[in-house]
């Protein structure tokens, strides 16, 4: 009898620390998530800037700020 209560106290930590792996998971996934959505904001920034700059040859005549970028983590 008391070998089952050890299985069943074994099984119930096993199972609490699986639980709290999962959560980790969880948690590196989402943040990885929102990285990806930064990133992703940002390519779109740089695409819509690049798209109304003028070309290479032609003097820019305004001068516009710098835009500046940054991940938070």
């Amino acid at each position: 009898m008391d070998n089952n209560k050890d299985i069943a106290r074994s099984l119930e930590a096993l199972l609490e620390n699986l639980i709290r792996m999962v959560a980790k998971s969880n948690q590196h996934v989402d943040s990885l998530h929102k990285r990806v959505d930064q990133i992703e904001w940002m390519m779109r920034e740089i695409k819509s800037k690049e798209c109304c700059t003028p070309a290479p040859h032609e003097p820019s005549t305004r001068h516009s700020p710098q835009s500046r970028f940054s991940i938070t983590i």
